[in-house]
């Protein structure tokens, strides 16, 4: 079985046991409490896939989550399809209650990591192709940071306990480096920087 085959299941196993443990009159160990994703998410682009959809867990009082993502590019008749798998660490330090039941999320700011799967990310690693150092960087890692703002709204359900949207903005490394490494970078926008990206959360 394939790595990312792997990954996939163990995706799956995490949000239906999550949905399950916490639909329960649980009588769960606190040890299994804490493996249990505590929420879950789905983006569009945002460059970790086109659609990308994974598990969450509160690390900290709500204030601090971890966030997995399997992302996917779909096949076409120019490229075959992209596999992705990203990590997030998102600190939220502010809610606004709109009311009882609507909440607004000015600010969650965090780092981010996406790995892309499949050899021809490691091309640029073939010493008889490129002399060594051509390219510095990994073809198939990629670092970032991002900045959301969300709103939700809280539900009585058995299932999960609220629901939002939430927009992003991001930037990655290799953006970055090419914007500094441009000789007429002064004259460019540092709009063509950012990544944009839109997706929804869920709450367990």
């Amino acid at each position: 079985m394939s790595k990312m085959r792997k990954q996939q299941y163990i995706l799956l196993i995490l949000l239906c046991l999550s949905i399950t443990v916490r639909a329960q009159d649980s009588s769960s160990s606190p040890f299994l409490k804490k493996l249990i994703p505590t929420g879950a998410q789905g983006q569009f682009a945002g460059n970790i896939g086109m659609i990308s959809i994974g598990p969450n867990w509160n690390l900290y009082k709500e204030k601090i989550h971890l966030e997995y993502s399997f992302g996917v590019v779909p096949e076409n008749e120019f490229l075959k399809p992209i596999y992705s798998s990203a990590l997030k660490l998102r600190f939220t330090p502010w809610k606004i209650n709109i009311d009882d039941k609507t909440h607004l999320y000015p600010a969650s700011l965090g780092i981010a990591m996406n790995y892309t799967y499949g050899e021809r990310y490691n091309k640029y690693n073939n010493p008889g192709q490129y002399e060594r150092g051509y390219y510095w960087w990994t073809t198939a890692m990629r670092f970032g940071t991002f900045y959301q703002i969300e709103i939700s709204r809280s539900f009585d359900t058995k299932f999960f306990k609220e629901a939002g949207v939430y927009f992003e903005t991001s930037i990655w490394d290799l953006d970055l480096y090419n914007y500094s490494a441009n000789e007429n970078y002064m004259e460019l926008s540092y709009m063509e920087l950012l990544t944009l990206g839109a997706g929804f959360r869920i709450y367990f």
